[in-house]
């Protein structure tokens, strides 16, 4: 039964089951944007240092010549901000690149199915007799299929 699973409906399905709540799709945010990835998903890691930089260099240039602070000064408060980004920020722009890979990957059957057989996705499934997930690429996610409902 499982073998005759078509990847449109299957994340139709599962579509279905995530908006009911009864399904998650978790993704390894390192391995999803590995450069050996399938998918080009390598961009979000640059997007975050480049949101870093930018930061840093307008903060630098603010402290510096609008608010006349030395450099020492300055060098200390990018620290304390670096340490905050990287910390706080860092966390909601992964947290914000997840949910754009995990709709894309169901949105589109042929990068869901590049990225299982790559690793770094997990799908959760909850039943009335408990969870079961899936992680690629040691298991099929056509084996969930039948656990998604109607």
């Amino acid at each position: 039964m499982s073998d005759d699973v078509g990847i449109k409906d299957f994340l139709t399905r599962l579509n279905q089951a995530e908006s009911a709540g009864r399904a998650k799709v978790l993704v390894d945010f390192n391995k999803v944007t590995h450069i050996s990835s399938p998918l080009p998903f390598e961009s979000f890691k640059g997007q975050i240092a480049y949101i870093y930089l930018a930061l840093v260099a307008a903060l630098a240039i603010a402290a510096r010549w609008v608010a006349g602070l030395t450099w020492t000064d300055t060098l200390i408060g990018l620290g304390g901000i670096s340490v905050v980004y990287w910390v706080l920020g860092r966390m909601l722009l992964e947290r914000r690149a997840k949910r754009q890979i995990v709709a894309r990957l169901l949105s589109d059957g042929d990068a869901w199915e590049k990225l299982w057989r790559y690793g770094g996705i997990t799908l959760r499934i909850e039943e009335p007799s408990g969870a079961s997930a899936w992680v690629a690429p040691a298991d099929r996610w056509k084996d969930a299929y039948r656990h998604l409902g109607d």
